[in-house]
């Protein structure tokens, strides 16, 4: 298993040294993005043959390349929201960020310094490292991206680090990003066995429903997303992996009979079936129909088992979830 990371490291060195190199890659950025754009080309290839020879007068061989693959990235990012129905414009760069790899910089975790292509040549630099980054001075260090902020440059450096397979381990839990209530990220992963699968609901689309005026001002404060980027990273070293399942009447549906309806939901914290009449608190019914839905998905043999204990169970106030019973999946 590759575990991946990304540390940001301080260049010592004035910001205005990197102007004249960023300047010229944002130039070659966008000249391939208005060409793929004209042309209706997404193809890296095809827009490496029509713009390299001009990108080439003033940028290092390495950079032309990486300046015309980040473009292409962009433009067949714009396409697929074209195609998906979403506007979309000619992508284009005030100032752009400039990746490289490792043709076009070296790095020297253990003595503070990286040499990175410029336009001048290659220039070696120090870093102010913190002290948590050190901890992968012997990962492999692959692409980082150069941008300026606030007057300060800096990288942003990928690692990475092949580790051992974490086995399955039977245990599936389901989490509910309720509106209201986002999950407790801090007690998540500690609690969370190694090797177990945590099932989200796919909210592909959701920004894009059609919502009460109210309801639109708190999704634009939804961390979801940020929450699965949490996750992902921090369960990676335990074996933990991210699964989705689709987030329809999640809310609605009784996690015992099955039963779905509006009225099961009698407010935005109790769930009460009017079919059976199991009472539970509505996220963590919910994040059990999650777990549930997916163990459907996968026709899992031990279906009927109930969520996590409520201390993994999410989108609840701490203190106030129903405890849960603690029968887990297993297989």
């Amino acid at each position: 298993m590759k575990l991946v990371r990304t540390a940001k490291v301080v260049l010592n060195a004035p910001a205005q040294a990197f102007n004249s190199t960023l300047a010229a890659y944002t130039k070659a950025y966008n000249l391939v993005c208005k060409t793929g754009w004209d042309d209706k080309d997404t193809n890296g290839v095809s827009l490496h043959h029509k713009t390299y020879k001009t990108t080439r007068e003033y940028l290092p061989s390495q950079l032309a390349i990486s300046a015309r693959t980040k473009a292409t990235e962009s433009l067949k990012s714009v396409a697929t929201k074209i195609r998906d129905g979403e506007r979309g414009t000619c992508p284009e760069s005030t100032i752009c960020s400039i990746r490289y790899d490792h043709n076009s910089y070296s790095l020297w975790l253990d003595r503070n310094q990286v040499s990175i292509k410029t336009i001048e040549g290659r220039k070696t630099f120090s870093l102010l490292i913190p002290d948590y980054f050190k901890q992968y001075v012997d990962w492999r260090w692959t692409t980082a991206e150069l941008f300026v902020k606030n007057n300060k440059a800096f990288l942003h450096v990928v690692f990475e680090k092949e580790v051992e397979d974490v086995p399955f381990s039977g245990k599936t839990i389901g989490i509910d990003r309720g509106i209201n209530q986002l999950a407790v990220t801090s007690q998540i992963i500690s609690e969370t066995p190694s090797g177990s699968v945590i099932v989200l609901e796919n909210l592909k689309g959701i920004r894009q429903a059609k919502r009460r005026r109210e309801q639109q001002r708190e999704a634009h404060k939804w961390n979801f997303y940020q929450l699965e980027e949490f996750l992902t990273y921090k369960g990676m070293p335990k074996g933990i992996k991210i699964e989705h399942t689709p987030a329809r009447y999640t809310s609605q549906k009784c996690s015992v009979c099955g039963h779905t309806a509006k009225s099961n939901r009698c407010c935005q914290s109790l769930f009460h079936c009017q079919n059976c009449g199991f009472r539970l608190n509505a996220d963590l019914n919910a994040s059990r129909n999650i777990r549930n839905n997916y163990l459907d998905a996968i026709s899992h043999p031990s279906r009927d088992a109930v969520n996590h204990p409520s201390r993994c169970s999410f989108g609840t106030p701490l203190g106030s979830v129903e405890q849960a019973p603690r029968s887990l999946a297993e297989g």
